[in-house]
């Protein structure tokens, strides 16, 4: 989560010893690849539905709370 966290926060600022810190910690380098692959996803895809303005569907309604605030990150959800 640090490195998702820091692709979003500033990529530019990921050293080696980020990245070989979760080496050690046992992931491959694949792995490391799909950890920043999906966090600038998120990041690219959050900031085009910002960009347009498109609310969270009402169904969020019905998750759990938790769950709910990780995916609509303060937006307001549709039709309410």
């Amino acid at each position: 989560m640090d490195l998702a966290e820091q692709v979003v926060d500033d990529a530019t600022a990921i050293k080696e010893a980020h990245l070989q810190r979760l080496r050690t910690l046992g992931l491959s380098q694949e792995e490391i690849t799909d950890v920043i692959l999906a966090a600038a996803a998120r990041c690219f895809i959050s900031e085009t539905l910002d960009a347009l303005r498109v609310r969270p569907d009402p169904d969020y309604r019905d998750l759990e709370p938790a769950l709910r605030q990780a995916l609509v990150v303060g937006r307001p959800i549709a039709g309410g």
